[in-house]
């Protein structure tokens, strides 16, 4: 009975290789029309890229853009028109418009001003709880209160080291911007807070 079973197996395996093959075959077929194709027909070839013969992109590349020119002319054909090249902007020269800078400092003030304003809330609600406490007669309430107390202290510490970072991230910018040599007008016209 073993045997029997090792033998339709055998052939349900030899069942599904035989189109694999096939396809193998019949791929390899293509593959060969489509060079013989090729020879007799090099008008309709197509352009194969390669690793080799793909232009470097200028923001990955170290070095300049290369230039891309006109094709070559084959024979019995006319030359295509050459397309005028358009220079392609740096991406520094991004960073050193007016309008970059202004968004980031726009940014940075209103991510510090955010920062500012929920330390004061969470230094007014802290205020608030002890002033609570301190008049509290019931001392069930007076220990409730000392809890939330407790939370709100670590509340606006971790708010005052929000603003703290928020002022310091403000304070690089402006360094970045100095060292850029961008005119100083281009952030102090801009008076978002």
């Amino acid at each position: 009975m073993s045997h029997r079973k090792t033998l339709i197996l055998f052939l349900a395996a030899s069942l599904l290789l035989i189109p694999q093959m096939a396809a193998a075959q019949s791929l390899g077929e293509i593959a060969r029309k489509l060079r013989q194709e090729r020879k007799e027909h090099p008008e309709k070839a197509v352009k194969v890229y390669t690793n080799d013969n793909i232009p470097k992109s200028p923001e990955l590349a170290s070095g300049p853009a290369p230039e891309i020119g006109p094709a070559p002319a084959e024979p019995g054909k006319a030359q295509a028109t050459p397309v005028p090249k358009t220079p392609r902007a740096p991406v520094e020269s991004k960073m050193k418009t007016r309008e970059y800078w202004q968004a980031k400092f726009r940014v940075a003030r209103s991510v510090l001003a955010q920062a500012k304003e929920e330390q004061q809330l969470a230094g007014d609600q802290l205020s608030l709880l002890q002033i609570q406490q301190i008049r509290e007669l019931n001392p069930n309430r007076s220990k409730q209160l000392k809890r939330r107390i407790g939370g709100k202290e670590g509340e606006l510490k971790a708010r005052r080291e929000a603003t703290e970072k928020a002022q310091e991230a403000l304070d690089n910018l402006k360094k970045r911007f100095k060292e850029s040599g961008a005119p100083e007008d281009w952030i102090t016209g801009d008076s978002t807070p």
